[in-house]
């Protein structure tokens, strides 16, 4: 018997909705009103895709996009239960800047928020940068690594438990001896300061990763707690999954630290409910996957939740409502890191 499965929408902040409603994008009731049909249909969380690329001759995302970030609070507050995973590149991020913006939505949104990692970039994104097409792509990843260890000691390290006492008598916010400066001196960054944001719900957000390359597959091995996966059959999933978590002993995780999502970009045409829960059980089954992260249009996604999500409940293939508001116990974890992960163990 097949066991419930997690559900996620994969979304961009672009005009790739229905021809009639194109500037609809603009407009935040759009966003509330998808945010509203997904936790209705209990998907567990939006995924927000991004890229800061424009289209040229390699290649881009289409144009013009919105800062996803911004989008967080509004869909949060119309919410209860649904998280919000946002893409954020560590080749063009500040690791105390993203840090601050990550646990800010954290607090905000009592615990629901998951990063959904980028370590590469396209030239034209690192030139609407100001970086110039200069970067490196073989250090993408190294920078990455680097980029996680310095964020995991902002997150984790920085605020001790206990730390915040709130003491309006005294007028004492935190205990001095308990909040710490992270001092990092590396090849990529090189920072002394303080996390400039009390522990959050989780603390680190969760952490998610779509890297295929075998860079990637390594990368998601080590830090990632969900993975997004593409590929052209179940089988072919399936043995990306494989090669993840057979790498993740190595970084002292468990395989099934690593949840997997399959990317779906299509679901059977012209099918009825039950034909689309027979296919979605056909892909849990071979491909190894704990669920999926269907990439469809908005009105795509209000028909499946309006119509296919009753017959995966009927079949008792979703769980039931969650409780639990932090994103990461959904995917198996408690609300903070475990502590074999690998940012419950980053040092100086």
């Amino acid at each position: 018997m097949t066991q419930p499965f997690r559900l996620t929408a994969l979304v961009s902040a672009s005009p790739l909705l229905p021809p009639a409603q194109a500037g609809a994008y603009l407009d935040l009731a759009t966003w509330a009103r998808l945010a509203s049909t997904l936790e209705r249909g209990r998907f567990d969380a939006l995924i927000l895709a991004d890229h800061q690329s424009t289209p040229s001759s390699e290649g881009g995302a289409p144009v013009p996009r919105l800062d996803p970030f911004m989008l967080v609070t509004a869909m949060a507050h119309v919410t209860r239960h649904l998280g919000f995973a946002v893409t954020a590149s560590t080749a063009l991020e500040i690791p105390a800047v993203l840090a601050r913006r990550l646990s800010t939505l954290d607090h905000l949104t009592d615990g629901r928020i998951g990063w959904s990692i980028v370590a590469g970039h396209a030239d034209t994104e690192a030139e609407a940068r100001g970086q110039g097409s200069g970067l490196a792509r073989a250090a993408d990843y190294d920078r990455a690594d680097e980029f996680l260890h310095v964020a995991y000691r902002l997150w984790q390290d920085s605020w001790e438990d206990g730390s915040v006492v709130r003491d309006r008598a005294s007028g004492v916010f935190a205990d001095a001896t308990k909040v710490h400066s992270i001092s990092h001196h590396g090849a990529h960054f090189d920072l002394e300061t303080v996390h400039l944001t009390e522990p959050s719900p989780q603390r680190t957000p969760l952490l998610l990763h779509a890297g295929a390359s075998p860079e990637g597959r390594r990368f998601a091995a080590r830090h990632a707690e969900a993975v997004l996966v593409a590929g052209d059959s179940p089988v072919d999933v399936a043995t990306q999954v494989r090669d993840i978590r057979t790498q993740a002993p190595s970084f002292g995780r468990a395989p099934q630290d690593i949840s997997a999502l399959a990317i779906l970009a299509s679901l059977p045409a012209n099918a009825s409910p039950a034909r689309v829960a027979d296919h979605l059980e056909g892909w849990i089954e071979d491909a190894d996957v704990d669920g999926f992260a269907l990439a469809l249009p908005p009105d795509a996604l209000a028909d499946f939740a309006g119509h296919v999500v009753p017959e995966l409940l009927r079949r008792r293939l979703l769980g039931a409502d969650d409780t639990e508001l932090a994103l990461r116990t959904r995917f198996g974890g408690t609300a903070r890191l475990k502590q074999s992960h690998t940012g419950s163990r980053a040092v100086a």
